[in-house]
């Protein structure tokens, strides 16, 4: 629901989480960023599954709140590219096993499910993304706007329309 990039994901420390009035937030060091200028509202089902991986993590003197399970890189900060093959894993175990869905596609996914729900501005959806240019974000939005109004659709009833007129018959909006 953070909709973070790997790179964010890589970044963060423990003492990221911090509680600011009753919500907690993970601060974020954005992409091209040399600070933890951001954040990211931790939702609760989110925020239990991050204190349960630190549990059973154990204690630890790491500060990277992700760390390596490799046998070279053990209780190192985790890597983008282990992110990356992270979720991709697990979208091949939900059975997305295409080279269309990485992680960061669900970055889309969350930009798209967030336009569709018709509750949330363009703007707001680029302040979630934290994209720097608002086209970016139209980009993330463009393929579902396309798929519920398709043009091609709205051509096609045209035609037929002008088709009803010439040959004198109302013909089917919806026939190709």
């Amino acid at each position: 629901t953070c909709m973070l990039r790997e790179i964010e994901m890589s970044r963060c420390d423990k003492n990221d989480i911090i509680q600011i009035g009753t919500q907690y937030v993970l601060k974020i060091q954005g992409k091209g960023y040399d600070s933890k200028e951001d954040m990211a509202i931790l939702e609760e089902d989110t925020l239990q599954a991050i204190l349960d991986y630190l549990k059973i993590r154990g204690k630890d003197n790491n500060e990277p709140l992700f760390v390596s399970c490799a046998t070279n890189t053990k209780g190192h900060r985790i890597t983008t590219r282990s992110i990356s093959r992270i979720f991709k894993n697990i979208l091949v175990r939900f059975g997305l096993d295409s080279s269309l869905y990485t992680g960061h596609s669900t970055r889309h996914t969350g930009a798209t499910l967030l336009n569709k729900s018709g509750k949330a501005s363009l703007q707001e959806i680029q302040e979630t993304l934290r994209h720097k240019d608002i086209n970016t974000t139209t980009i993330y939005t463009h393929l579902e706007n396309r798929l519920t109004n398709p043009m091609e659709e709205v051509l096609q009833r045209y035609i037929n329309e002008e088709k009803g007129k010439y040959y004198g018959k109302k013909q089917n909006n919806f026939s190709s």
